[in-house]
């Protein structure tokens, strides 16, 4: 056959050999390149149906142009030969690199990331590989991925020419449904694409056997093991899920996770329009920060170094009082876009916005947030008319540095369009801001923009209606425009919120606010936010720690200031135990947000863990004096009172108690400590009856505490199986210190994949 002539084609080598086939190198004589050329073995040429699948090959994979897929050129027969003429790669195949060891963690997610988007290409068009292997997987001189072979393809919808019973697909590496001879699905290319990457990752197979049965079985039946522990186990696992609905469940959603994992966003081109009413609040915006920077003697005539400065909410001046999202809104955006001037500091909107209603003086508030230059405004709506002022006013001595009031209507969006064209043209002023020369703005209708607002406001005020009310104007946003990415967001978050107020359903608020979240991020790559909330979801729903710390640090490189990234981090940092890492994050944020109440709660929480108990102590009072009514803080404060024994003062904090659920656990705490057992069971018989669905944690703290460690350890497990975010502070928790050295603590912690260290 070598050196021998098949129409145009000179054969060169052979390269390979399987049950479908033998493969040559070849020289296309007219067009005068390399190609791959596949041969149909003759006892199967001659065999109806046997030809019927090398025919599906051929038109299945020709109908794929992706770069990750091996091109098809043409098939052909000649000479009683039927064959395929395919392009020639010139590599390695991935089962040969393997061979020389694990795949380093980067090298094999780029590798894994190419092989998904190739799949990805030919399951958009229905076509499913089904043998997807290490040997199918070619790897070019350029680090380029080529996925070969489509001879087992199904195409979805298409004829079946499988005899019943015949399984197709290398053992190793088959779903367990193919296994089973079972009609499978995209799915089974999933769990294949699993397979792979276990391979590349440990150097050896998952499954394992010495003759096909015993492999099969292994799939059936038994888990893959992890030597060692890295970022992409969790994702191996669900690729690998034995039940197809717990897999991936399209090839996109496991993108997602590799390009989390990779920290390299997925960037997707963005339109530039400024659409009209939203237009008009967004020019707004822009001329506001221009004239603030541009005005002489503040920020473009000084050195930043020295300069502070916090955004207040604007007040609502409009007749019907029903503007306040606006004003927020406009706030929060001058924020956002001050915070890109690198000397700059300023005050983040958790700090700055709880001022709201407080009566204070400018020079109070400069205190208290610790700057030099306060920026306030108002604004007035009367039918498409808007008027917006805004004040600069220097701190110390109370005096305005600028001030100036816009007037706008809906027919002024070219106006304001050349305004800021002007603007941006004047010399590098812009350049300060951290802005691109052409700004990165989407096409908003105004109305989604208006609803997106009012989601923004009522979100921030918390509470069950109100988070309701926020998913309805996030959701009227979208029905607007489903390309919104912040409204994508926005209702993330809000659904997050709702499961962790115990508002909603644990399990299917976390599942709606990941598939949320990650849609944003497919719309705009750099919303830090939606990236900061999927390492919520992983932390605290999913006991994901690496795939959360993934998240959060690919976060951080889009927005180092955010204080919800820095405590994300500081919250998984105390939940492995890390609590000077957690503690050091936590004054982090206070430092640069020094009114973020949640940073301040999260620092009490991880010194108490941390045993740090003075520093708990002080930090508590600091919040109760910020907010005395803070939901379960004067419990925290009482409970570390009754660690030091000092009984007299948990019960004053206890008294001081505002949450109904906090002021129960509070009594069952105090009854115990005062030896009232029989008073303390009948309150915690009523705790679990309230509560047991939200706080079966705390059920479980209370047993501990009690010294009843068996029903302890019961609850522990109700907890596990209701995904209750309370274990995540499980390590260092005093009220469990006498169940550590027991083997059922190590083993459940084992199960969460944390660390154990056992208490000498």
């Amino acid at each position: 056959m070598i050196d021998s002539t098949i129409l145009h084609y000179r054969i060169i080598e052979k390269l390979g050999e399987g049950g479908m086939g033998v493969v040559y190198k070849a020289e296309d004589t007219k067009l005068k390149r390399e190609v791959a050329i596949k041969f149909l073995p003759h006892h199967i040429s001659a065999n109806k149906e046997e030809r019927k699948r090398f025919e599906i090959e051929a038109q299945a994979a020709a109908s794929l142009n992706h770069p990750n897929i091996t091109t098809i050129h043409s098939i052909e027969e000649a000479n009683e030969k039927v064959f395929i003429v395919m392009e020639y790669i010139d590599g390695v195949e991935l089962r040969d690199k393997i061979k020389t060891g694990p795949v380093p963690i980067d090298e094999a997610i780029s590798i894994a990331v190419q092989i998904a988007e190739g799949l990805e290409a030919a399951h958009k068009k229905g076509i499913v590989h089904r043998d997807i292997k290490s040997q199918n997987i070619m790897i070019t001189g350029d680090e380029k991925i080529k996925i070969m072979d489509f001879g087992l393809a199904k195409i979805k919808g298409g004829s079946q020419v499988t005899k019943i019973g015949t399984t197709l697909g290398t053992i190793a590496y088959m779903s367990p449904e193919q296994a089973r001879g079972e009609e499978v699905d995209h799915r089974t290319d999933i769990w294949s694409f699993g397979v792979v990457l276990y391979e590349m990752v440990t150097g050896k197979l998952p499954f394992k056997g010495d003759y096909d049965q015993a492999v099969i079985y292994s799939i059936l039946n038994e888990e893959p093991e992890f030597k060692n522990y890295s970022e992409l186990n969790s994702l191996i696992l669900k690729a690998l899920a034995k039940n197809p609905e717990e897999r991936y469940q399209t090839t996109n959603d496991l993108l997602m996770d590799l390009r989390l994992l990779s920290h390299e966003p997925y960037v997707k081109p963005k339109r530039n329009i400024i659409p009209l009413k939203a237009g008009i609040i967004i020019g707004v915006i822009a001329v506001l920060i221009i004239a603030v920077l541009l005005f002489k003697n503040s920020f473009s005539s000084i050195e930043t170094d020295n300069i502070s400065i916090a955004v207040l909410p604007f007040t609502d001046l409009s007749p019907t009082n029903d503007q306040a999202y606006l004003g927020d809104g406009l706030a929060e955006q001058l924020l956002n876009n001050l915070a890109r001037i690198g000397n700059l500091k300023v005050t983040a909107k958790t700090s700055s916005f709880s001022l709201r209603d407080k009566n204070l003086t400018v020079q109070d508030i400069a205190e208290k947030l610790k700057v030099s230059k306060v920026l306030e405004g108002s604004v007035q709506r009367i039918d498409d008319k808007v008027r917006i002022t805004a004040t600069l006013i220097d701190a110390s001595d109370g005096y305005q540095i600028w001030s100036e009031t816009f007037n706008r209507s809906s027919n002024d969006i070219f106006l304001i369009q050349d305004e800021i064209g002007e603007s941006v043209v004047k010399a590098l002023k812009l350049k300060l801001l951290g802005l691109s020369s052409s700004p990165d703005k989407k096409n908003v209708n105004p109305q989604a923009y208006s609803y997106f607002l009012q989601g923004n406001y009522f979100h921030n005020l918390r509470g069950k209606e109100n988070l309701q009310k926020s998913i309805f104007y996030y959701s009227e946003a979208l029905k607007i425009d489903s390309t919104y990415a912040a409204a994508w967001d926005g209702l993330s978050t809000a659904y997050s919120s709702r499961s962790d107020f115990g508002y909603g359903s644990v399990e299917d608020d976390n599942k709606i606010a990941l598939k949320y979240a990650k849609k944003a991020i497919e719309l705009d790559s750099t919303l830090a936010s939606a990236y900061s909330t999927i390492g919520w979801i992983k932390r605290i729903y999913y006991w994901d720690w690496t795939g959360a710390d993934s998240v959060y640090q690919l976060a951080l490189k889009i927005d180092p200031a955010n204080s919800n990234i820095i405590g994300g981090l500081a919250a998984l940092a105390s939940t492995h135990g890390r609590f000077e890492e957690a503690i050091r994050l936590d004054q982090k944020v206070i430092e640069k947000d020094p009114l973020n109440l949640s940073a301040y709660l999260n620092l009490v929480l991880h010194a108490y863990n941390a045993g740090e108990f003075n520093l708990a102590i002080s930090t508590a009072k600091k919040l109760i004096e910020i907010n005395p009514k803070f939901p379960g803080l004067h419990m925290k404060l009482g409970q570390i009172y009754l660690l030091q024994s000092n009984i007299k003062m948990a019960s004053q904090e206890f008294e001081n108690e505002s949450d109904e659920l906090w002021q129960l656990y509070s009594k069952i705490l105090l009854n115990y400590a005062e030896r009232k057992n029989n008073e303390a069971d009948r309150y915690l018989d009523q705790f679990i009856k309230d509560y047991e669905d939200i706080a079966a944690f705390q059920v479980a703290e209370l047993y501990a505490y009690k010294g009843d460690m068996e029903t302890a350890f019961i609850w522990l497990e109700i907890s596990y199986e209701l995904r209750d975010s309370g274990l995540t502070t499980i390590i260092g928790n005093p009220v469990f210190k006498n169940l550590e050295n027991d083997p059922r603590y190590s083993n459940f912690l084992k199960k969460m994949n944390l660390p154990y260290r056992k208490k000498i």
